[in-house]
């Protein structure tokens, strides 16, 4: 296999090479040489380019924008220097990366805040993606519904889903204030197919995300508190 990293980004490409499990390398042509990635039995477990090995490398090659790509398969890796499993992996890069882009963001001063708003909306986009969550969205206590994605967009009503939302929030923030005297932080309900989480972003918005059957629910839960940090800041960019 080979291409660009214009036309298949690596996180999906590395998906593609896990799902034969096999041992394998990928090779990228990079600014700084050739970056490599090793998986072993599906699993990413070293990384090359330059002078980094390991997570860090990993981090970097995470970093290109552009680069050509070819997979050379049964490939052995000279040494493991990365433990995690690809999703917490996953999640520990696409973080990294945000943090950086908040971080040059920030240092944009001529950018409007309608601009702002359209790129935190693509990163939520992406953030939503790569979680494997049913479906996420961020909700005003009057059921407004402020952001919403799903995997299945023409199976959801996201109005709907505001409108039910808000009155479990205030329903059950009401009961709990009563029986502890605390406002509601999080509410988890499982069903036969999955999970709802509602978790409190600011006094008068929330979270509501729903986490597939199949899911590890761990994982989905670090990938909600992610999405929920950034709903801080969107909170008081849209509100």
């Amino acid at each position: 296999m080979q291409g660009s990293l214009k036309n298949l980004e690596l996180p999906n490409l590395i998906d593609l090479i896990r799902q034969g499990g096999n041992d394998a390398a990928i090779y990228i042509q990079a600014p700084k040489g050739t970056a490599t990635i090793f998986l072993e039995a599906g699993n990413v477990v070293h990384a090359e380019y330059g002078a980094l090995t390991g997570k860090p490398a990993l981090r970097a090659i995470f970093f290109l924008q552009d680069g050509n790509f070819y997979v050379s398969e049964q490939v052995k890796t000279p040494e493991k220097t990365i433990t995690e499993p690809w999703n917490a992996l996953l999640l520990e890069m696409l973080q990294a990366m945000d943090e950086i882009q908040a971080t040059q963001d920030d240092n944009l001063d001529d950018n409007s805040s309608e601009d702002k708003l359209t790129k935190e909306n693509k990163h939520f986009e992406r953030l939503f993606q790569e979680s494997g969550l049913g479906f996420f969205a961020i909700i005003g206590i009057d059921g407004t519904v402020h952001l919403f994605f799903s995997a299945n967009q023409n199976e959801i009503n996201k109005d709907i889903i505001g409108s039910i939302t808000a009155t479990l929030f205030t329903s059950s923030n009401k009961a709990l204030q009563e029986l502890l005297g605390g406002n509601l932080e999080s509410i988890l309900v499982e069903g036969e197919y999955g999970r709802i989480i509602l978790s409190t972003i600011k006094s008068a918005q929330f979270l509501l995300a729903q986490i597939p059957a199949e899911e590890n629910l761990g994982i989905a839960l670090a990938w909600i508190r992610t999405l929920k940090e950034h709903a801080h800041d969107f909170a008081n960019t849209s509100i």
